[in-house]
Formats: structure tokens, sequence, C-alpha cells
């Protein structure tokens, strides 16, 4: 199915367990989610929820989305959450770089209002391609009579804001 696309999914964890990094020894929970929805659905993802003093009240948070009871970790499968995912690049020791999806946030699927599904490579390209064009006339018409490079018009000290 290729790589998980960047997006918002409904998922639900199917397994959980603790660790540590190999290199910090960070403390660490892992919850293996299997998304529910969109083009990815029933493919499976890890979500890492790190104990250090900068983020143990946000993997406690997530923790408690996910269902944890705070005693038996299995419980940490009990309810269906939305999953942010986002691609994170890195670069291995023999300089390949690489894309990998990774879940960024958990949040509660009562958050926010719009539900929307993930855009499949071709449709995110089309969508690019659209909001490219009208930018691009948006400027041109910014320039064309309102005073291109002193702010007006952007935002700027006319006070009119951005204009589409």
């Amino acid at each position: 199915m290729g790589i998980i696309q960047a997006g918002s999914y409904r998922a639900r964890g199917i397994s959980a367990a603790t660790g540590k990094s190999s290199l910090k020894g960070t403390l660490c929970v892992t919850v293996t989610l299997r998304l529910e929805d969109g083009p990815h659905k029933g493919e499976l993802i890890d979500w890492v929820g790190w104990m250090s003093d900068a983020t143990r009240a946000r993997t406690a948070e997530s923790l408690d989305l996910l269902g944890f009871d705070g005693d038996d970790l299995a419980t940490a499968c009990a309810n269906e959450v939305t999953a942010v995912i986002e691609h994170e690049e890195f670069t291995k020791s023999n300089g390949e770089t690489l894309v990998t999806p990774r879940v960024k946030w958990i949040n509660d699927t009562k958050r926010g209002g719009a539900k929307f599904a993930a855009l499949s490579p071709g449709e995110t390209q089309a969508l690019m391609g659209s909001l490219r064009g009208y930018v691009l006339a948006a400027k041109a018409a910014r320039g064309a009579g309102n005073g291109a490079g002193n702010g007006a018009g952007n935002g700027g000290t006319d006070g009119n804001g951005p204009r589409f």
C-alpha cells in the first residue's frame, strides 16, 4: 500500500509495551495502533510516548485518551483515538535519506469539529496544483495595483489584511 500518508486517522491500540531508548536510556511506552479509516485502513503504526521531563505530561494525557487505567497496560487499547501522522526525514549512517511516517499526536476523537478524510497522493498533487494557481493569481493581483513590496495588501500597513 505504500507509506502511510500524513494526516489524521481514527485508530485503536492493539498492543502496548514498555521500553527505553538505546541511545539515552529514556523510558517509553509504545502502543501499536491499527488505523480504522482512510486509504490505509487496517495498517499498523507504533506510537511512542516518551517519559522525559519535557514529555511526561503529554504522554500521560495520550495514554489516558487511549484508555489506560494506570495499572494494566493492556487497557491502553480500550479507546478509539485520532492519530495525527506526520512524515519524519532522517539520514542513515551511510548517507541515505529516508522518510518514515510517525504518530505525532494522540487526540480525542471528539476534539475539534470537522473530520477530514486523508487524501490520496494523486488528490494531494491535484489540490497543491490548484492552490499554486490561486496563490500566484493572488500575488499577481496584489502586485498589479496595491503597493506590492511595502506590505500593503498582505496584512501590512494598509490594515486590510491578506486578499484572496
